[in-house]
């Protein structure tokens, strides 16, 4: 095996056409495997966000991540930034999570959820950079939810 690279002209097969044949290899199993990515990866997907995550989401879709079996205390602090309490349970639509706590990483993994919420248009660049210094912490109890 003197000249490894010359193997393939030696059966009889030219280094243009193997080539193509690994592309063509290459191609067909990266299809089959991109078909069955989805089905395959399909319980990753389902994983729910984090409980950080929540945080500057709308209240509409943190409520649907988290499962029915696991409780969601949700909080209206809208005096925080102003406003009247106002938050009505079942409305969440026009809410944003500003704080959040649970007892489990991920919404799917807890038992017990906490969320505090505002109204949408009261998530300012102001609310949003007193957020990311972690000024609405003390909005959920936490007591027993380690995780934010």
């Amino acid at each position: 095996m003197a000249n490894a690279g010359n193997q393939f002209e030696a059966d009889g097969v030219r280094p243009e056409t193997e080539l193509d044949l690994v592309r063509a290899v290459a191609g067909f199993f990266g299809v089959a495997l991109m078909a069955a990515a989805p089905a395959g990866l399909a319980g990753c997907a389902d994983r729910s966000m984090e409980i950080g995550d929540a945080v500057g989401k709308p209240l509409a879709v943190v409520v649907e991540e988290v499962p029915e079996t696991t409780t969601l205390l949700i909080q209206d602090v809208s005096p925080r930034v102003g406003r009247e309490a106002a938050y009505w349970s079942g409305h969440h639509a026009g809410w944003t999570v500003i704080a959040s706590c649970a007892d489990g990483l991920r919404l799917d993994d807890s038992s017990i959820v906490e969320v505090a919420v505002i109204p949408s248009e009261s998530f300012t660049n102001a609310v949003q950079r007193d957020v990311a210094r972690d000024e609405f912490l003390t909005a959920v109890d936490c007591e027993d939810r380690p995780y934010r």
